[in-house]
């Protein structure tokens, strides 16, 4: 979780960055803690943790898919209950529980959507394990509503490249 969770957080802060936001630090932040609930779940749930993993594979579903399956809730509600309980602002907990549906974002849609798109650029380039071998879709609400071109897409490879080599 630490390779997928700190290069969520980098590309957060990237697409940020590029698309010219004031609060690129703050999304940043958002991206490094958007699985924060999975640890608590590996943690204090490992039966079920295990069953998740089980229906992962039999399945074939996505991780947060067979969290719900199994739990009735996957790890981006307790990333936000653990946001709001340590007082942590909206601005986090927002796109830490909604980085799957970040359409359904109301009050930091745009930084849920930038943390979706960067957890999917991030499974897509191999970093860290989400805990399912896939690649989902990005959202294309997402992707409207930061106006993400082919343009934008290369400036952010660039500005990868030149602050995160791999």
């Amino acid at each position: 979780i630490r390779a997928s969770s700190s290069g969520c957080a980098a590309a957060s802060g990237a697409v940020a960055t590029v698309l010219g936001r004031d609060d690129a630090e703050e999304v940043l932040v958002a991206g490094l803690l958007h699985d924060l609930g999975k640890v608590v779940l590996a943690l204090n749930m490992p039966e079920e943790m295990k069953q998740i993993r089980e229906k992962v594979e039999s399945d074939q579903m996505l991780f947060y898919e067979a969290e719900n399956a199994v739990l009735d809730f996957h790890h981006g509600e307790i990333g936000q209950w653990l946001a709001e309980h340590w007082n942590l602002p909206e601005s986090l907990g927002e796109p830490m529980r909604l980085h799957h549906n970040p359409e359904r974002a109301r009050v930091y849609p745009e930084s849920t959507a930038i943390v979706h798109v960067a957890d999917i650029v991030i499974r897509g380039w191999g970093f860290g394990y989400g805990g399912d071998p896939w690649v989902p879709p990005i959202s294309m609400a997402a992707w409207e509503m930061l106006g993400l071109k082919i343009r934008i897409i290369r400036k952010f490879c660039v500005f990868w490249s030149q602050n995160w080599p791999i």
